[in-house]
């Protein structure tokens, strides 16, 4: 009964997180992505506005740095959203045919929708003077956001299994620590019992 009741401990659920906590999270990424996405425009505007200078032209740096922030911060919902796409379908073993697919299949929904967005607020924004023609516009968007939209895809990746290594690491000094509580707690005549569930379980942990 007793290696029953510390193996029932062990695997417990935990309590529900308060809805603060279970929003943090998501509230650090989006302020992430939007830092990030922020310092990029910014990055891309410097660069446009030396190059201009050199090339003796009057633009302000207002007006190269606001239609460069707001190309930027087009990416910010195509990040999440790729970011939660990989949650979903990550390309791991036995699963990738699915997953790159499923990825792929998003990328070209994300450089569609950047395209619209270009065309639909460039008459605001003032990145061209007049757009240039659909087939170039395909081409610089496959030239420069392809590699971006993969990149995030990369990411993801990186953050999704931190986070799975830091649960499996959580989960086993939970057992480790259960295992200690149970050394102290149980009978001599059942100690080795116990060690020995403790033991398989953090082998599998």
């Amino acid at each position: 009964f007793h290696v029953a009741h510390v193996r029932a401990g062990l695997y417990a659920p935990t309590a529900p997180a308060s809805m603060p906590v279970m929003r943090r999270p998501g509230l650090v990424l989006l302020l992430s992505v939007t830092a990030w996405w922020t310092a990029e425009g910014v990055a891309w505007a410097a660069q446009d506005w030396i190059v201009a200078q050199s090339e003796g032209d009057r633009t302000t740096w207002s007006q190269t740095v606001v239609p460069a922030l707001i190309n930027a911060w087009m990416w910010i919902p195509i990040t999440l959203a790729l970011i939660w796409l990989v949650g979903l379908y990550p390309l791991e073993r036995g699963r990738w045919p699915r997953s790159l697919a499923v990825l792929t299949l998003a990328v070209a929904v994300a450089l569609a929708l950047r395209l619209i967005g270009i065309v639909t607020l460039n008459p605001l924004v003032g990145w061209y003077g007049k757009l240039p023609p659909f087939s170039h516009l395909l081409s610089l968007s496959l030239a420069f956001n392809l590699f971006l939209a993969w990149m995030v895809i990369g990411v993801a990746h990186a953050l999704l299994f931190a986070q799975r290594a830091h649960q499996r690491q959580q989960e086993a000094d939970r057992l480790q620590a259960g295992l200690s509580q149970a050394r102290l707690e149980a009978p001599s005549a059942e100690r080795r019992e116990v060690e020995r569930a403790m033991e398989l379980s953090l082998r599998w942990a």
